[in-house]
């Protein structure tokens, strides 16, 4: 079994990483269009009127993914005004789900993270 620390900062090397753990063909050029990609997702159809129905409600994003990735995706999406904070865990050069990274995400919005915990058992309800 292949282990790999996969680096937060480096996308293009954990693209590597991963495809080569599939034993998937991926040359420089298929790389590049993937990552180039990313920067431009598309959300989902239903995504703009659900966070639409939380306009009540602080909210961030928090990801794996790198800070120039999330600004590109959120921007290109016409987000920007929707979210308090993009928090990528690129800072701590650690993934979700360690807790280290949810505690950055509290650290950085000013709340717990039961706060957090509990914000989201709301939703649920």
């Amino acid at each position: 079994m292949n282990v790999m620390l996969l680096t937060p900062n480096q996308p293009s090397s954990n693209l590597v990483f991963s495809c080569r753990s599939l034993q998937l063909p991926c040359t420089e050029q298929q790389r590049n269009s993937l990552l180039d990609a990313y920067l431009c997702l598309e959300t989902f159809p239903e995504v703009k009127n659900a966070l639409g129905r939380l306009t009540n409600r602080r909210l961030a994003i928090l990801s794996n993914g790198s800070p120039h990735m999330l600004r590109s995706v959120v921007d290109s999406n016409s987000l920007t005004q929707t979210f308090e904070r993009v928090l990528s865990v690129d800072a701590l050069k650690l993934y979700k789900p360690h807790p280290a990274v949810y505690q950055h995400a509290a650290d950085e919005l000013g709340v717990t993270p039961t706060a957090i915990l509990q914000s989201l058992a709301d939703l649920a309800a």
